[in-house]
C-alpha cells in the first residue's frame, strides 16, 4: 500500500469515528472526490467550511494531507 493509500484510510477511518460528533456539531460532510490519487471532502456548518484534502503534492509544504478553514 502507498503512502497515499494509507493516508486516505486513516483519514477515512478517522472520519467514519468521528462522525457523531460531526453530526453533534451539525457539520455536514461531502465526499467530493475519491478515487486512487485523491480524496476530497467538503465540512460545512451553517456559516463556516472547510475542506480535507488527500493528495499527492505538486508544491506545497504538507505532505499528503491539507486541512483548509
Amino acid at each position: 500500500m502507498s503512502r497515499l493509500q494509507e493516508v486516505k484510510k486513516v483519514t477515512k477511518e478517522w472520519l467514519s469515528e468521528n462522525i457523531n460528533i460531526l453530526k453533534q456539531e451539525n457539520i455536514s460532510l461531502e465526499v467530493l472526490i475519491d478515487n486512487e490519487n485523491c480524496l476530497r471532502i467538503l465540512l460545512e456548518t451553517k456559516d463556516k467550511m472547510g475542506e480535507i484534502l488527500v493528495e499527492e503534492p505538486s508544491f506545497a509544504p504538507y505532505k499528503n494531507f491539507k486541512f483548509q478553514i
